[in-house]
């Protein structure tokens, strides 16, 4: 079947070039100007230079952006950048309004930073971490919860007056900083047991995070 297409075809094609030639040989003053204007054509569209394709660019780049705008990290989220580093990634899209609540989002190479407008919270996820600024700094906490945790204040207290460590680890060898009573600590993480003692995981005014034992914390009233 295809090879008899094939001759049919090229039958076709062989007595049209016959026959344009014998139309050719007798009406050559019709036939050979037209002949000259085909080969111009032809020989002009060929010399033409295609249009050049559009710019390829990758799905994400620059989204949300405006023209002559670059991503980068603003505001609360320059801040989240400021106190996480490398933790966060680089942006790779402009931050953006993402619901009717005028909530910000904005993607990173490592997980994705939101604005909540209506608690004025900055949070940066990567999925399993979770970071956010709150009134207390800067917390940390891992779960399925967008929302930063409420957070526990515990004052120093039985100390006898003479206040106690924040250590870097929960060993009573390795102090970082002595605070006085009625200091407030954040509680940041779970409670853990080491050599007998239980110990709570809290960041100090400075903005340290470590441990102090249990007894010498007791709950704000």
């Amino acid at each position: 079947m295809t090879e008899l297409f094939m001759q049919v075809v090229f039958g076709v094609i062989k007595w049209s070039i016959f026959g344009y030639f014998i139309i050719l040989f007798k009406h050559p003053k019709v036939m050979l100007p037209l002949t000259a204007f085909s080969v111009g054509v032809l020989i002009f569209d060929a010399g033409k230079q295609p249009p050049p394709p559009p710019p390829v660019t990758s799905a994400g780049a620059n989204r949300f952006c405006q023209a002559g705008e670059t991503p980068q990290y603003r505001f609360g989220f320059a801040e989240l950048k400021r106190h996480l580093g490398p933790k966060m990634g680089e942006p790779t899209e402009c931050d953006h309004i993402s619901n009717q609540q005028g909530d910000t989002t904005q993607t990173t190479t490592a997980g994705v930073a939101h604005w909540n407008k209506a608690t004025n919270t900055p949070t940066f996820s990567t999925g399993a971490e979770h970071w956010a600024i709150t009134p207390d700094g800067v917390v940390q906490w891992t779960g399925d919860a967008e929302s930063p945790p409420l957070q526990q204040k515990f004052l120093v207290a039985n100390t006898g007056g003479i206040g106690t460590y924040l250590r870097r680890t929960p060993k009573l060898t390795d102090r970082l900083r002595a605070w006085p009573d009625k200091t407030i600590m954040l509680i940041v993480g779970q409670d853990t047991t080491a050599d007998d003692i239980t110990w709570k995981n809290v960041r100090d005014p400075a903005g340290n995070v470590g441990w102090v034992p249990s007894p010498y914390l007791v709950p704000t009233k």
